[in-house]
């Protein structure tokens, strides 16, 4: 039996599978002409004002390498830009080099060291920052508590105190004959606390010492000759790789303990630092997470647990110092050329 379809049938049918075909290709042109949502990529400025930038051993290289692990890419789902200055610097000079940062409109500083995390808390109080080495946070007014922050910093701070004591224990341990110790240290507030803190351990060893502040390197040499009578060791806090402390050094035969590793693979003697490479891999996990929507306010500050002891035995060599085995076998690094 046929079926007839009627005209006003047909012509219904006709009209609908016009009027959805029309539908369709309006719905694709409306989409090829609206203008393409592209996520934007966030932006991440590494900051340091230290005579011996992060970027110089590598730490910043590895720090992008970290955050690579973790899933953020540099030039592919993430941008990092580096801001580093080379010269001993001031808060005015952290603080505009950190507004510089800020006007990137960046997600998240990292601030390296003292003089930039001053800078980037100065600067902003709504950007995270997160902290790379550095003085104890809460001591230097950075965040309310290390289990809380509370503001807009956390990150992976240093352990000022802990690395002082252990350097006036390391120059005795080493060299015990040592009775007189000379403590350099530059203007800066951290050196200020690194100075309390190193004073307060030769207090307890029984040492006498005799602390010296310069405002410049120029000021050095005439602040070592001051304090020359009965030094017979010399512990060095201060921002600049200075050639005068290890001339000084040198020229009396005595030992000398440098706050940076730079300062022993320019011939200094002896240095005791936080292991920046590891704290690295720390810093980047707070980056990777704040970018995934952590708080600041909320994230714990972690402190520095691991450290490098690393002894130049060419120096100890050309001046005639025998540092005993039971030290050498503890040293991350020996520098024998």
């Amino acid at each position: 039996m046929n079926h007839r379809v009627s005209a006003p049938a047909l012509s219904r049918r006709t009209f609908l599978r016009h009027a959805v075909a029309l539908g369709a290709a309006t719905t694709l042109s409306a989409c090829a002409g609206a203008p393409s949502t592209v996520k934007r990529v966030p932006r991440v400025g590494i900051l340091s004002l230290q005579p011996a930038p992060a970027s110089s051993s590598g730490l910043a290289e590895a720090l992008v390498a970290d955050m690579r692990d973790l899933g953020y890419e540099n030039g592919k789902n993430i941008q990092v830009s580096f801001h580093w200055n080379n010269e001993v610097d001031t808060d005015v000079r952290g603080a505009k080099a950190a507004a510089e940062v800020v006007a990137l409109q960046v997600d998240v500083i990292v601030a390296y060291g003292n003089v930039a995390q001053r800078g980037a808390k100065a600067t902003t109080s709504t950007i995270p920052i997160v902290i790379f080495a550095g003085p104890d946070p809460v001591e230097a007014g950075l965040v309310e508590s290390l289990a809380r922050p509370g503001g807009n910093v956390t990150g992976v701070a240093g352990n000022t105190a802990l690395m002082s004591a252990k350097g006036i224990e390391l120059l005795k341990e080493s060299f015990p004959s040592v009775s007189r110790v000379a403590i350099i240290s530059d203007f800066d507030p951290d050196r200020k606390r690194k100075r309390r803190a190193a004073e307060d351990a030769a207090h307890a060893l029984g040492l006498d010492f005799v602390t010296v502040e310069v405002r410049s390197a120029a000021d050095v040499p005439a602040a070592l000759e001051a304090a020359d009578p009965g030094v017979d060791a010399l512990l060095v806090f201060s921002l600049w790789v200075s050639p005068h402390e290890r001339a000084f050094a040198a020229a009396r035969r005595i030992p000398a303990l440098y706050a940076t590793e730079v300062s022993v693979d320019n011939g200094g003697l002896m240095t005791y630092v936080e292991d920046h490479f590891e704290m690295a891999r720390r810093v980047a996990s707070y980056v990777v997470r704040i970018l995934n929507g952590e708080q600041p306010a909320t994230m714990p500050i972690e402190q520095a647990t691991k450290y490098r002891l690393v002894i130049n035995l060419k120096t100890a060599r050309e001046q005639g110092l025998t540092i005993p085995q039971s030290v050498l076998s503890r040293a991350t690094r020996v520098i024998e050329q």
